[in-house]
């Protein structure tokens, strides 16, 4: 898929986010000269020195969230609020893994989410390429069975 999603700002949720968009931001400009602004949520309204929930940039224009993983999508349908309350518009999600899990309905998570936020989102790996990369070291075979049962209790591999 050749898409480039319109992007104001990064944002990343608290707190695997936070990291992540961090050295996002940082890399795209080091490696590219790609200069984007950046903004994260707290878990906890801070009342001293830079108060509020929100770190970084104002939430204007087109968002796109990056996180680690979603497992049921709770983290990013409350950033997607935060996103919605700011007048801005979610433009994408970026993982950096697709666990490939069931969501709460007969879609998998990423497609519940694509579904409810109508949003692209994207994995820079999924479970089913962490698997192959599994299988085909066999150094790595008991990490394969690992995934294995994983996929066997959680799994909506299409």
């Amino acid at each position: 898929m050749n898409y480039n999603p319109a992007c104001d700002i990064i944002f990343g949720p608290a707190y695997k986010g936070i990291p992540i968009v961090t050295a996002m931001v940082v890399a795209l400009y080091q490696h590219y000269n790609f200069n984007k602004s950046y903004c994260f949520n707290r878990k906890e309204i801070k009342t001293y020195g830079e108060k509020g929930k929100l770190i970084g940039s104002p939430l204007t224009g087109n968002v796109v969230i990056v996180d680690d993983v979603i497992t049921s999508g709770t983290a990013i349908q409350e950033s997607a609020k935060i996103i919605k309350q700011h007048n801005a518009k979610l433009s994408a999600v970026i993982l950096s893994l697709d666990r490939q899990e069931k969501g709460k309905t007969n879609l998998s998570a990423v497609q519940e989410i694509k579904k409810k936020l109508k949003c692209h989102v994207f994995s820079i790996i999924t479970l089913n390429d962490l698997i192959k990369y599994l299988s085909e070291n066999s150094n790595m075979s008991k990490y394969l069975t690992m995934m294995k049962d994983h996929i066997n209790e959680y799994g909506f591999i299409d």
